[in-house]
């Protein structure tokens, strides 16, 4: 019984593997962001779908030189999103001061929930989140985006 179970989830999950045009979406994916290069080393791109996951989730971690991006279900656009936190993340560190003093106060359309304490951190945090959204509807409108500019000016 429990192998005949596993058996057919299985196979039902290969044939929605099978139904999606995954690889021709990743190299998609690879072509737009391979001028942003982020300050950690990533060779390779790793994309995990988990269907217990929500459908619109994603996380990401990286291990050595690889990202694993997993998904509720493959969002090309939710890759890409993962991804600039990567880029985005350091270039904030960088300018942290400049950001919490001449951008501070600006009401950004990101959740409550990313202001975390409200306190800086929190601010940054949702500024964060902030760009990398704003980043990441410019590279699917297949615009150039200079990252540095955007979190310097928001």
């Amino acid at each position: 019984m429990k192998d005949s179970l596993f058996n057919e989830v299985h196979s039902q999950l290969s044939a929605i593997v099978c139904e999606m045009d995954v690889l021709n979406d990743i190299a998609t994916i690879e072509r737009k962001l391979s001028y942003m290069q982020p300050e950690d080393c990533i060779n390779k791109l790793s994309v995990l779908v988990c269907p217990l996951k929500c459908c619109y989730s994603a996380d990401y971690f990286t291990r050595c030189d690889e990202m694993f991006v997993i998904l509720g279900d493959f969002i090309p656009h939710s890759v890409v999103h993962e991804y600039m936190h990567l880029i985005v993340r350091p270039l904030v560190v960088n300018h942290k001061a400049h950001i919490l003093s001449d951008l501070r106060d600006r009401q950004l359309s990101v959740g409550s929930s990313y202001y975390l304490h409200d306190d800086d951190d929190g601010f940054l945090n949702a500024y964060e989140e902030y760009i990398v959204r704003t980043a990441s509807e410019l590279i699917a409108a297949n615009q150039e985006v200079d990252i540095e500019y955007l979190v310097l000016h928001g």
